[in-house]
């Protein structure tokens, strides 16, 4: 079933502004055992070059050597990362959601503030802090995964868990680094849901940056620190296939469209999609 997509425009910024968040329960989690497992791609990840459009002629003008012209068709105006190719299956299948422009409000392009506005947004559970498997980044993204399925097979209970994939900060060479970082995202995702097995429809992954990238590429070959980012959505029974913003929304890439004429805004609560996902009791959600 599909998860109730007007909860999320309730959420989204710029519909209410100042709003206050209410935090999970985790009693109501606990009854159903369900897990949340937040991929924190450490950096600032380019969405534009994981999902990009495929007709806005903004995008190839600001990207004259990053555009990417081939890739997995997700929608008759967007693509997919050729490294992301399990991923593509999930979004195939119904079990992955893609949204453009997420971030918190009073976004900052600083790396340790911006991870801090993150790492806040996921302690809105009560009595069920988020558990980091590597706080300091230097494990293996796949080990980390490995230990996180090692975990839920052994808990019956419910629970946030945070892996982190560093080396997102593409300043140079972004075209090269993120072959490898797609391929060891979308894999690492892929084995994760193999090792989970029965346990894999108790679980959803969200998969988030503390910021986005600019729309434009810079003098080398890579972006710099921008606003609005990419979320992923991973879980059975997603039933959600777009890439668009919370309402629907793809403001363009023209500079008027641009968070300070450079960067993709802000259009949907990060906190918004977490609690989401963490508000694992409720069954048109989880389906």
């Amino acid at each position: 079933m599909k998860y109730r997509r007007r909860d999320l425009l309730r959420t989204a910024v710029g519909l209410a502004p100042g709003l206050l968040f209410t935090p999970i329960r985790q009693s109501r989690a606990s009854a159903l055992g369900r897990y949340v497992v937040v991929v924190h791609l450490r950096g600032g990840a380019d969405g534009l070059g994981l999902v990009f459009p495929t007709r806005d002629p903004d995008y190839f003008e600001a990207r004259p050597t990053l555009a990417n012209y081939s890739g997995l068709l997700l929608t008759d105006r967007f693509a997919m990362h050729a490294g992301l190719s399990e991923l593509h299956s999930f979004f195939s299948r119904g079990d992955l959601a893609v949204f453009h422009g997420v971030g918190v409000e009073n976004a900052t392009r600083a790396h340790q503030r911006s991870q801090a506005r993150l790492a806040d947004s996921l302690w809105a559970t009560e009595n069920a802090p988020p558990k980091w498997l590597d706080p300091t980044g230097e494990t293996t993204l796949d080990a980390q995964l490995e230990r996180a399925a090692e975990r839920i097979a052994s808990d019956a209970g419910s629970g946030v868990l945070v892996v982190t994939q560093s080396g997102w900060d593409t300043h140079r060479d972004q075209a090269g680094q993120l072959e490898r970082l797609t391929r060891d995202l979308s894999g690492g995702l892929a084995d994760f849901k193999h090792r989970l097995g029965a346990n894999w429809p108790r679980v959803r992954c969200l998969i988030v940056s503390e910021f986005g990238r600019t729309a434009r590429e810079n003098r080398y070959g890579g972006t710099d620190h921008g606003s609005g980012a990419v979320a992923l959505l991973l879980g059975r029974g997603i039933n959600e296939r777009r890439v668009v913003d919370a309402q629907g929304r793809w403001p363009g890439l023209s500079r008027s469209a641009l968070c300070d004429g450079r960067d993709l805004p802000v259009l949907t609560d990060l906190r918004a999609l977490f609690r989401e996902a963490a508000h694992s009791s409720r069954e048109d959600f989880w389906g």
